[in-house]
């Protein structure tokens, strides 16, 4: 076995079977299907149930809990060691896992692989600048130092796309079923910590764009969860790498974006946010840096704006270093 498709389906009659015939038709035929139902309602379970297939293994969940938790359901099953995600809204090309697999047998260091994508319409219509704008975000190809550097304010990784190690997925504990939207990108995260997913520079995957997806049902609950993972993730850096118990931050962005932070981002009790301090005003960065200079603080937290870079420089010019002690991340754009 080469490879192990993972895919997790909650009612997705419309485009299941394009999907699933999408892997079954793949160049590489030494492959194992798993397809996690997570207590669909529509007809879901008879598309599963119609499948021959000797490669597919269908599991049928009672309830449904969310992606993440279908997903890790899959992957315990699984039996290789490079796992494919396969949304079941979208489309691999035929080379898809054939190309995945020779790239990551030329580079035995990564955790993972992506690609760029082609984005195809649903049957509920999208506007143009979400359609292009998620086509254009997808096709960026960054250097691994570059692509590494932006983690904490921006995704440039389809989800579908990704063939990643199973034996990094187990170290670094899989997806977090906390998150119901973000949970991909709270995983490429941890995964990152290893080594950063690389992109094959070469369209081998179609994702469709629809406007009611989870992701896009509401941008204030998504950036929500954006935020929540990332300050998560570089609170427990802090205590890994600083061996602080309870890391404490401040944080700098416009007054809306800080409120923002405040309402919908749960932090978990070890994680503290000593201060939010408007980014805009030029006696904020003082206090961050005094509060830093003083031992008050872990780490400065500036919200993604138009001043995020000034207030960068600001603090590299004295010292302090970028994704350790001062951190740009994603901010919810009024």
């Amino acid at each position: 076995m080469l490879a192990s498709v993972i895919t997790a389906v909650f009612n997705g009659e419309k485009y299941l079977q394009e999907s699933i015939e999408s892997i079954l038709n793949q160049t590489i035929k030494e492959i194992e299907f798993i397809i996690v139902n997570d207590g669909s309602t529509d007809s879901t379970k008879d598309i599963l149930d119609a499948i021959t297939d000797k490669r597919v293994k269908i599991i049928h969940l009672e309830k449904n809990l969310g992606a993440a938790n279908a997903l890790n359901t899959g992957i315990t099953y699984a039996k290789s060691d490079w796992i494919a995600i396969q949304d079941a809204d979208d489309i691999s090309m035929p080379t898809r896992i054939e190309e995945q697999l020779l790239h990551v047998s030329k580079n035995p260091h990564l955790v993972g692989v992506s690609s760029l994508v082609e984005c195809i319409k649903g049957n509920i219509p999208v506007s143009p600048s979400i359609f292009y704008g998620e086509q254009t975000l997808y096709n960026i190809v960054l250097n691994k130092e570059d692509n590494f550097n932006s983690r904490f304010y921006n995704c440039y990784v389809c989800h579908g796309s990704v063939m990643f190690s199973k034996e990094a997925f187990q170290r670094v504990n899989g997806y977090n079923p906390h998150f119901k939207i973000s949970y991909d990108y709270d995983l490429w995260l941890r995964l990152y910590d290893i080594y950063p997913i690389e992109k094959i520079n070469r369209i081998l995957y179609q994702y469709r764009v629809l406007p009611n997806s989870l992701g896009k049902r509401s941008k204030s609950d998504t950036i929500s969860e954006l935020m929540t993972s990332v300050i998560h993730f570089i609170g427990n850096s802090i205590i890994s790498n600083k061996k602080k118990n309870n890391p404490s931050f401040v944080v700098l962005g416009s007054k809306k974006g800080c409120s923002f932070v405040m309402k919908k981002v749960k932090l978990k009790e070890e994680i503290n946010i000593m201060k939010f301090l408007d980014g805009g005003k030029n006696r904020s960065k003082k206090i961050a840096l005094e509060y830093y200079n003083q031992g008050l603080i872990d780490g400065i937290i500036i919200l993604n704006n138009k001043n995020a870079q000034h207030l960068i420089d600001y603090f590299l010019d004295r010292g302090l270093i970028f994704n350790q002690d001062v951190f740009k991340i994603w901010n919810y754009k009024f």
